[in-house]
C-alpha cells in the first residue's frame, strides 16, 4: 500500500518593501535592515532584491524587497524598532 506523503506547511512569508527617491540612501538603509535582521537570527532572509525604478513625475522611485520566511514576533518587533532615516518608505506585507 502506498504511503501518503505529508506536505510541509507553507512557510509564512513577510515581505518588506523599502522605497526612496535617493538610491544611495536606500542602499545603505537596506544594508542596515538586513544586518539587523540577520543579527536577530530568527528568520530565513531572502534579499535584498532590487526592483526596477519607476518614474513618478520626473523622479525615479527606487525599490528594494526583502522576504522573511517564518519570522518570529521578535523579528517583526526588531524590524519595527529600527530608526529609519527620512526619505525611506517602508511597507510590510504578509
Amino acid at each position: 500500500m502506498a504511503e501518503k506523503k505529508r506536505k510541509k506547511p507553507e512557510p509564512r512569508i513577510v515581505r518588506i518593501r523599502l522605497l526612496s527617491y535617493d538610491h544611495n540612501l536606500l542602499d545603505t538603509t537596506t544594508q542596515r535592515v538586513c544586518r539587523a535582521l540577520a543579527e536577530n537570527n530568527c528568520a530565513h532572509l531572502r534579499g535584498p532584491i532590487p526592483l526596477a525604478a519607476k518614474d513618478e513625475e520626473e523622479e525615479r522611485m527606487h525599490r528594494r524587497v526583502i522576504d522573511l520566511e517564518d519570522p518570529s514576533d521578535k523579528t517583526i518587533q526588531a524590524m519595527l524598532a529600527l530608526d529609519l532615516p527620512q526619505g525611506i518608505e517602508v511597507e510590510l506585507r504578509g
